[in-house]
């Protein structure tokens, strides 16, 4: 049975021709558009050279078409972490991965973390259990913004001992939103600002804003032509409190050492 078995019609234009692509995806017959089936669990590569030098990759696909990228993506079904990762870079540069150096947290080796963001949200439970996660690592932990950190991907941003962001990447902080029917209006609405709340709660406890200011970024109505919101865009994040620095990776790796010595 394809993983998709279930879904008849198109989620974007509502057609019934709503074909099986691939072993992992179902296509519109009609509009075109490729439904992936993915998991939550996805890979970066964090590739060096023998100068130290990150190789990077433009994006060839929207969302940000042309600008530069970790290569990496979702991992597939029935493939480990280490699998994923070895299948990204070879799709995306061709090279092959000749020895393993895949390793958990819990390697005696790692003395510390470098979570290098890069996203434009998803799944708000994901998103969280993962920033959860973050905050909870006893190995000293660094972020950096390079492109875009929106949504969700502020409470991953700032769930880190240390945070950093490039001058030019973005943070969008809006409210939750979601797709489908609602069944009943006031349990939905309580639902939504309970998630709320532990987003904006999590977000103040990790970084110097307040809670009442975020839930007023939140829905700010000036800034976001259809949507409520606030866009901050490098140093704006560190004045209000979200990032500690404005930094790169060479002040990024820098940090996570001073850090990883203070132990």
């Amino acid at each position: 049975m394809h993983p998709l078995e279930l879904f008849k019609y198109c989620p974007k234009c509502g057609s019934s021709h709503f074909v099986v692509n691939n072993e992992k995806s179902k296509r519109c017959a009609d509009c075109g558009f490729v439904y992936y089936f993915n998991s939550s669990a996805a890979t970066v590569a964090f590739i060096l050279n023998e100068r130290n030098e990150l190789l990077v990759c433009r994006r060839g696909k929207e969302p940000k078409k042309g600008t530069l990228d970790l290569s990496g993506g979702f991992i597939d079904m029935y493939e480990t972490g280490e699998e994923g990762v070895a299948r990204e870079v070879l799709e995306e540069t061709g090279l092959k991965e000749e020895k393993a150096a895949g390793r958990t947290v819990m390697d005696k080796d790692i003395k510390g973390v470098l979570f290098i963001m890069n996203t434009v949200g998803g799944d708000v439970s994901a998103g969280l259990a993962l920033a959860e996660m973050i905050a909870s690592m006893k190995k000293p932990t660094v972020s950096l913004i390079i492109g875009d950190s929106h949504s969700i991907g502020v409470p991953l941003a700032v769930s880190t001992d240390y945070s950093f962001i490039v001058p030019t990447a973005t943070m969008i902080i809006h409210p939750v939103r979601m797709n489908g029917t609602l069944i009943g209006v006031q349990q939905t609405y309580d639902y939504f600002e309970r998630i709320s709340d532990r987003i904006t709660s999590f977000i103040a406890a990790h970084s110097s804003v307040s809670k009442e200011r975020v839930e007023e970024m939140m829905v700010d109505t000036t800034q976001l032509s259809k949507d409520l919101g606030t866009v901050l865009v490098g140093r704006q994040a560190v004045e209000e409190g979200l990032i500690c620095e404005v930094g790169g990776i060479s002040d990024a790796l820098a940090k996570l050492d001073s850090l990883i010595d203070k132990q």
